[in-house]
């Protein structure tokens, strides 16, 4: 700022730090801006990285210095115009809280009253909310955000316009991205449901908007995926894991059947709702992993329920699985703890005592440190075991090391290099 200003430039902190500041939370980055064109910007500072898309780069409107960000004045609202005034470019902020201005010797000017707004806890936009959601209708999840953020109240305004928008021609990858740090705050989808923004994303949620949980519950399907949702947040900042406990019994919402003494019962709901989240997380262009990791944990979050039930085989079947795609054993256990407090017929545990009293994690430790493989990479024998017995390169090989897995786990043959050496001689 001081180099900006010595070459005879303005300059000013915006937005997120300067509201951090007044929050007394350590700001994790800061924003200047300055009536200095890209290309002044890059004569003070020749090591400036210019950022963003080919137009923004073109006219050289943000310039990355010691990982901060230095643009010029903003013109208009959907921020693709430069300009040199000041108070024009804070009427182009989205709420009032991230309008307020810093100077270099840390005095602050607040011309939309954000100060005001912070202390009613409120999230208010600059002048006309619709025409600030009409900018970027993004806003409509960053108000949501910062509600939950920092335990605010969306503006009754604000809120009428956030409940009529529609967002379906927002990118998925920008929508996807806001949801993900939404829910990774207690509230959250819960949040998105009361701002009607949810069912305009994941409409298949819609189905379990007050459906009775079953003879076992005592809340509604969504109140309890709500609640599991808060609950994970506060064990883990895993996003796919939160994810996961968010959306844990959607498939509730459409394998729901009356039994004929009048109860309800869901049979299958998690093989169905691994389906469903799959198809929600690749319509949101989610990573392959994440969408495996999220469908496993998802289609495999009851089994656990029966693990006194459950013989060292199964344990295997189930666990291997979870892990072939990065779910742990401390993953699982977190699913069922907050599926279990999520239940309002439940006593409160806390989660300590839930893990030392866990059955699942007595078994699976009795099973994991025994000789019992958990995946092909756990046999005693390898690819080149099996290709100097005969095989040849290629898929024969792990065909050949999946079965001998399925027929070790079945207790067929030990896993005992030289027993899987013979059987495979004998039978290629």
């Amino acid at each position: 700022m001081e180099k900006l200003i010595a070459a005879e430039h303005t300059a000013f902190i915006i937005g997120g730090a300067v509201r951090d500041t007044i929050l007394d939370i350590v700001p994790h980055d800061y924003d200047i801006f300055t009536c200095a064109t890209g290309e002044e910007i890059l004569e003070i500072f020749p090591e400036g990285v210019v950022i963003g898309n080919e137009e923004r780069q073109e006219k050289i409107l943000t310039v990355i210095v010691d990982g901060v960000e230095v643009s010029q004045y903003r013109k208009n609202g959907e921020r693709t115009e430069t300009g040199v005034s000041l108070f024009k470019h804070v009427d182009t902020c989205d709420f009032t809280m991230n309008s307020m201005v810093m100077c270099v010797n840390g005095d602050i000017a607040d011309p939309h009253f954000g100060k005001n707004d912070i202390r009613s806890e409120l999230i208010r936009c600059v002048g006309n909310p619709q025409e600030r959601i009409d900018e970027d209708k993004l806003r409509v999840f960053r108000a949501v955000r910062f509600a939950v953020k920092y335990g605010f109240t969306i503006e009754d305004d604000l809120s009428h316009v956030i409940h009529k928008t529609d967002v379906s021609d927002l990118p998925v990858e920008r929508i996807r991205e806001e949801m993900l740090k939404i829910v990774s705050y207690p509230g959250g989808l819960a949040a998105l449901n009361e701002m009607r923004l949810l069912t305009k994303v994941i409409p298949e949620f819609g189905d379990c908007h007050g459906l009775m949980g079953g003879c076992h519950h005592d809340e509604t399907v969504d109140d309890h995926m709500f609640t599991a949702q808060d609950l994970m947040c506060e064990l883990t900042d895993n996003k796919a894991l939160i994810f996961a406990a968010a959306f844990h019994d959607i498939g509730k919402g459409v394998s729901h059947q009356i039994k004929d003494d009048g109860g309800m019962s869901f049979h299958k709901h998690e093989k169905v709702g691994a389906g469903m989240i799959r198809d929600v997380m690749d319509r949101m262009k989610f990573s392959n992993d994440d969408i495996k990791y999220v469908e496993t944990l998802i289609g495999e979050h009851m089994f656990g329920w029966h693990a006194d039930d459950l013989t060292d085989r199964a344990i295997v079947r189930h666990c291997g699985r979870m892990e072939r795609v990065g779910i742990t054993i401390e993953d699982y256990v977190m699913m069922m703890y907050c599926d279990s407090q999520a239940n309002a017929k439940n006593p409160r545990v806390k989660f300590g005592d839930f893990v030392k009293d866990n059955t699942l994690i007595h078994k699976y430790n009795n099973v994991k440190y025994s000789s019992m493989p958990f995946s092909v990479a756990d046999l005693e024998i390898n690819g080149h075991d099996v290709m100097d017995c005969g095989v040849s390169a290629g898929p024969d090989v792990g065909s050949i090391l999946n079965d001998i897995f399925e027929m070790v786990v079945d207790g067929e043959i030990e896993n005992r290099k030289g027993l899987l050496i013979n059987y495979i001689r004998r039978n290629i």
